[in-house]
């Protein structure tokens, strides 16, 4: 199976993108116009400072691919980084997922941004020096494991996502909950009556507690790495708070 690699001077642009999102999200869902072109201006900085980290991160934890259920070594570096942060975190949720939650220094909605953790399969055939040699057990078998479906980049992405907003967090009229799923292409451990698949709605109020009434989320975006970063800046503009929330 031929993989293309993810060019590394893609991933700051496409980090970039989901900062400027949730900072979007944020003001508009506040109503507060006045300070997102600041907002946006300041993460455009601190994303910049943080690229050759990103990058790290990404080649990190695309050579040590882990299958579904089995996040264990991605989850822990998640979990480490976002207390780090100063976060309030849950780990093992949904058996290796973990959560964290960014408290703004302004009162306003709660935004949610997801990235998914696990690798598949499939052994690597691309001559990197961060080519995945993993091994891992898959329906009872051991087999290649490599990151061939872009999720090491979604969490890296979603780990300086991370630092970049807590940097600011005074400034964030609302709060941000960074959810890393587990098992999103299926868990490489499934019990023959499916007992263990975690989908959406399996999966999601696990990942959703609740804090307390006021902090219900109003929205959550799914970043996936695709080719045109600029279009989520766009889509950060022209979105609108919805009528009423959704539940935590």
């Amino acid at each position: 199976m031929a993989v293309r690699h993810i060019a590394s001077r893609s991933i700051p642009r496409l980090a970039l993108a989901a900062l400027a999102l949730a900072a979007g999200l944020l003001c508009n869902a506040a109503h507060a116009q006045a300070g997102a072109d600041d907002l946006h201006a300041q993460i455009e900085t601190r994303a910049k400072a943080i690229e050759s980290q990103l990058i790290a991160w990404r080649r990190d934890i695309h050579q040590h691919p882990e299958l579904g259920n089995y996040e264990t070594r991605t989850a822990t570096l998640v979990a480490d980084h976002l207390r780090k942060l100063g976060m309030d975190v849950k780990t093992g949720v949904a058996k290796t997922g973990v959560v964290g939650l960014l408290k703004g220094g302004k009162p306003g909605p709660v935004v949610a941004l997801r990235a998914d953790m696990d690798a598949l399969p499939v052994k690597e055939r691309v001559d990197v020096p961060f080519a995945s040699k993993a091994k891992g057990q898959y329906l009872g078998k051991e087999v290649d494991v490599m990151h061939a479906c872009g999720h090491d980049t979604h969490v890296a992405i979603l780990m300086a996502t991370a630092e970049v907003l807590a940097g600011m967090k005074d400034q964030l009229p609302g709060s941000v909950k960074f959810i890393f799923q587990p098992a999103e292409e299926s868990p490489a451990d499934i019990e023959p009556n499916g007992s263990n698949m975690w989908g959406a709605s399996k999966w999601w109020p696990k990942a959703c507690w609740r804090t307390r009434r006021s902090m219900r989320s109003s929205v959550c975006m799914w970043p996936r790495a695709w080719n045109r970063a600029s279009s989520a800046g766009a889509a950060a503009r022209r979105w609108r708070p919805p009528t009423s929330s959704g539940s935590t």
